[in-house]
Formats: structure tokens, C-alpha cells, sequence
């Protein structure tokens, strides 16, 4: 049987994700990372950003803030968020995105920036995003949504949410999840990009990302034959100046 491409296994997606043309090596991060959202919102000012065909709408949203940095505050503030610290150029922007992947979860477009997914938005929604949990088997994935963080696969059997602390204030709840293929993913509960201090949260995601790195490193150890562990040294010193997060 010829194997599914991409766009066959993502197909029930009304809008199909964002996937950087090195993200099966994740060289920025040293992890292959899916970066979450909530939803899109259909708004005057934003359609010179939405394309005729539907399913374009976020790899487009994407394309803009890379090469033409326009986008909401949504992307910039997650941006920073990961990187710690503001591109100024799309070569910048474009390293990040090219390494990552990217999916907002709900797939139907509310009506207005005021409007918010009800729930069985996220109920229709969460079959297909499993799909796009198999096709990109992520090691790593970042939820800036706290409701479609509650529509995520199950935990282990046994398995209870832990978390890093954010601040005094704040923790971000993680856990750890198998696809099909028994492929780990570690996930990890942010709040909405537009809401909170990049700043703020950028140590808990540096901790967060040498934590996936690391269970993907283990399962590669378990199963040296696995070619979706296969991961390549980061690429600068994005993990030395935290080796607390081995610990964990």
C-alpha cells in the first residue's frame, strides 16, 4: 500500500498546519516542536491575510509574519516566548518558523476577535488534531491555549500532570503521551501568547524543551532502530546554560 503523503493524513484539518521545512530535524530547537493555538478569527482587517482557499489560512498567517512581519500580537509575543528575545529581521523569524511546527485546534473560524470557541468547537475539533499529532509525531508540543489543552489525548495509565514553575504565581502543567505508533510526546500548558509576559514564561519553555529533548533522547536510546527519534545536536548552546532541566 503506498504510504499516505502530508496533506492525505491531515485531510480532515480545515486548516492544514504550518510544517517548516527543517522541522523533522528541529535544528533551532534540537527537538521537533508543534506549537499550538487556539482558533483564527474571520475580522475585517484581517482578510488581506486570508487566502481564497481555507486551508491555506494558517499557513499563510505564518508566511506573512516570516517574510513580511505582519501578523497580531499573537505571534510575536509567542516568538519571543521560545527564542527570549524579539526578532528584528525575517532571517531571524524565518529560522525559528522553518524549525517548527504549527496548528491552532479549533477548525472552525469564529466570527470576531470577540467571539470564542463554545465547546463542541473543540469536541469536532480534537479527532483532527490527532491527525495532525501522527502525521508530525512532534517530541515537544506547546499548547497556548488552555481550553484546547483540556481536549489533548489521555495520560498514561497510572501517569499524573506535573509541572514547571513559571513564577511564584504561575506553574506550566506537563504530562506525557503516546501516539499510535508508541512515538512519546511530551506536552506543556501555556496560557494565550496575547495574554501574558513572553518574557515571563520564556525560562519555563527553555526548561520545557531540554525536558522533551531529553525523553526523546531516552526513547531513541530504548529503540535505536526508531528513524522518528533521530535528533541532531542543537544548534548553538541553547541547553548549556540550563542544565537544571536534565534533572527533571
Amino acid at each position: 500500500m503506498m504510504e499516505k503523503s502530508f496533506e492525505e493524513q491531515v485531510a480532515r484539518c480545515t486548516f492544514l498546519p504550518w510544517r517548516g521545512c527543517d522541522y523533522a530535524r528541529g535544528s533551532t530547537l534540537g527537538v521537533r516542536t508543534l506549537v499550538v493555538g487556539e482558533s483564527h478569527y474571520d475580522y475585517d482587517d484581517a482578510e488581506s491575510r486570508m487566502p481564497d482557499d481555507m486551508g491555506e489560512w494558517t499557513r499563510r498567517v505564518v508566511s506573512d509574519w516570516c517574510h513580511k512581519g505582519d501578523a497580531t500580537s499573537f505571534l510575536p509575543r509567542l516568538e519571543e516566548s521560545i527564542l527570549g528575545f524579539k526578532t528584528h529581521d525575517s532571517l531571524e523569524r524565518i529560522r525559528l518558523w522553518h524549525s517548527i511546527a504549527f496548528a491552532n485546534f479549533v477548525q472552525t473560524p469564529m466570527e470576531s476577535r470577540w467571539s470564542r470557541p463554545a465547546r463542541e468547537h473543540f469536541a469536532a475539533s480534537e479527532e483532527p488534531f490527532m491527525d495532525v499529532l501522527e502525521a508530525l509525531m512532534p517530541d515537544c508540543v506547546l499548547v497556548y491555549s488552555v481550553k484546547s489543552w483540556n481536549h489533548l489525548p489521555p495520560y498514561r495509565p497510572g501517569e499524573t500532570a506535573r509541572s514547571i514553575e513559571v513564577n511564584a504565581r504561575l506553574k506550566m502543567e506537563w504530562y506525557t503521551f503516546d501516539l499510535k505508533s508508541g512515538h512519546p510526546v511530551t506536552a506543556f500548558r501555556l496560557h494565550h501568547a496575547s495574554r501574558f509576559s513572553p518574557m515571563t514564561w520564556h525560562p519555563a519553555i527553555k526548561e520545557a524543551l531540554a525536558l522533551s529533548r531529553r525523553h526523546a533522547m531516552q526513547h531513541r536510546a530504548s529503540k535505536p532502530g526508531c528513524l522518528c527519534c533521530q535528533l541532531p545536536e542543537p544548534a548553538d548552546s541553547y541547553y548549556s546554560s540550563n542544565p537544571g532541566a536534565s534533572e527533571l
